[in-house]
């Protein structure tokens, strides 16, 4: 079976040959990467070498001994640094993030598997780490070449204010509408200011954005003040709502658990869910939730103000779950912490110019190829990559990594799909990070569940644990970066990457460790 790795340049041998330190070489059995005349590699880059079935077998045995033959391939590329890398004299650092205990002399990672700490003194808590590699000598003896040179200790992120996603469920009088949101107690609404035009409909989506003054008097203050905001924007409904009578109704799909007895529903948006309905049967579930008034509320202490109206099973229960979409009956759930990406337009729907169907996409990368930008796209629904070309420069419609759309794809040859326009931008999904400039970016995501590795299992198909997102398909833990597998949901950062011989959505990097 053909395999890829990923390592890191520790060493040159000559101008045609460099050594290269992996996590899944024996202790100081550096491989070799033969570089091609006029092609560059420093010391300190970070590549992709992939190998054939018959070099897998000789080079990555399932048992690995200082007398397991070096790896060499000429079949390598440079790919960006998943960590910062600097060259130092003639060894490496890298920093990274790690939560540390006191007294700490081993440090566990994912990638690096084991760090030796013997000078440096720190305390419980997240610390910025540079680690070094040191030279294996003769009677090594140790698990791994990595050493603690020094920690820092990370800086508070700046407060800068906090955009809150709402909804409109009333009218307060001709210049005020009430807004629910999930950051305030349920029955305390707060208003929006509305323009001359009048109150805006109830079932109005709306993004809120309060300066850190703000935060701290409406969000974070013990003595409750109902919100009131000037500066909003309206957004595309994430799930559909209408009026109804003198409140909302929103439609939901999601997976509930059976039970005999009858419980109320967490949903990772709105919260509790008030039910009084037998669910007997575990599965995927459409149903529709009623906003009622808090002085209707059944219950003395209000702890919700939602209640299901209608529930219907949709599909019997699946293999796999997500955050976004199935839901657990469960006494409690954390929050998810709900903010949007960087201010979004809206442009009006043109009619199309060729027959395909409107799809919903992602930008993933933007390159520029002879003088015009290719935008490489991920189709959110269908969880297939599709290609948007445009006319003009992507910049000039302000396009940009992360931005999400609807657009009528259709199919092209070699089985792409493919649009020419035109668009309308939507609420962009998730929180993204990374340059982009043709090197694509990475995507903050929830899910749960992880699924152990099963290369029979299609569409999983991989020899990885991986997890299944509603947006993303399955996501390979190539790294095994994923921990704390009490908690029922995971927090992480994923991206597109070569994983054998096929790009997949891959773990980055867990966020909060289970949080």
């Amino acid at each position: 079976m053909s395999k890829s790795i990923i390592g890191i340049v520790v060493g040159q041998v000559d101008p045609q040959k460099y050594y290269v330190w992996s996590n899944e070489t024996y202790v100081g059995r550096d491989g070799m990467i033969l570089v091609p005349f006029g092609v560059r590699v420093d010391l300190g880059d970070w590549v992709v070498v992939s190998f054939g079935p018959i070099q897998a077998a000789t080079f990555f045995p399932s048992q690995k001994s200082e007398h397991t033959p070096r790896f060499e391939s000429s079949d390598f590329r440079v790919i960006r640094a998943i960590y910062e890398t600097t060259p130092i004299g003639k060894t490496v650092q890298i920093k990274l993030n790690q939560c540390l205990t006191a007294g700490q002399t081993v440090i566990e990672h994912h990638f690096f598997k084991k760090i030796y700490n013997d000078t440096v003194l720190v305390g419980d808590g997240d610390w910025n780490l540079t680690i070094r590699r040191v030279e294996p000598r003769v009677g090594y003896g140790r698990e791994s070449v990595w050493i603690l040179d020094r920690v820092a200790s990370i800086p508070e992120r700046p407060k800068t204010g906090k955009d809150v996603i709402g909804i409109v469920v009333g009218t307060k009088n001709a210049s005020e509408n009430y807004v629910w949101c999930k950051e305030t107690r349920p029955g305390f609404d707060g208003t929006i200011v509305v323009p001359d035009s009048g109150p805006l409909p109830s079932g109005t989506w709306v993004r809120m954005s309060f300066t850190q003054q703000e935060v701290d008097v409406y969000f974070e203050n013990e003595q409750e003040i109902r919100f009131k905001s000037w500066n909003y924007s309206i957004l595309t409904a994430l799930h559909p709502t209408e009026p109804y009578k003198q409140t909302i109704k929103i439609k939901l799909k999601c997976f509930i658990d059976g039970n005999e007895q009858i419980k109320d529903i967490i949903h990772p948006f709105v919260g509790l869910v008030k039910n009084d309905k037998q669910i007997e049967n575990s599965g995927k579930y459409e149903i529709r939730i009623t906003r009622v008034k808090p002085s209707l509320a059944r219950d003395s202490h209000i702890t919700s103000v939602w209640v299901v109206s209608e529930l219907k099973l949709v599909r019997d229960e699946p293999s796999v779950l997500t955050l976004e979409e199935p839901i657990q009956i469960l006494p409690s759930l954390p929050e998810q912490d709900v903010r949007p990406s960087p201010e979004t337009s809206h442009r009006p729907v043109e009619l199309p110019r060729h027959a395909g169907q409107i799809k919903k996409a992602i930008i993933v990368n933007i390159k520029r190829v002879k003088d015009r930008d290719q935008v490489f796209v991920w189709l959110l629904d269908d969880h297939k990559d599709g290609l948007l070309r445009l006319d003009v420069d992507a910049a000039t419609l302000g396009l940009t990594e992360g931005n999400v759309f609807t657009a009528e794809f259709t199919d092209a040859s070699e089985g792409k799909v493919e649009s020419r326009g035109p668009i309308t931008r939507e609420y962009d999904y998730y929180e993204t990070r990374g340059k982009g400039n043709g090197n694509g970016v990475e995507f903050k995501i929830f899910a749960e569940t992880l699924v152990e590795s099963d290369p029979n299992n299609e569409p999983m198909n991989s020899s990885y644990p991986s997890i299944y997102h509603h947006h993303f398909g399955y996501v390979v833990d190539n790294f095994r970066r994923l921990k704390n597998h009490e908690h029922i949901k995971y927090h992480m950062w994923i991206k597109k990457a070569r994983v054998g011989d096929v790009f997949r959505w891959v773990i980055v990097e867990q966020v909060g460790h289970g949080q």
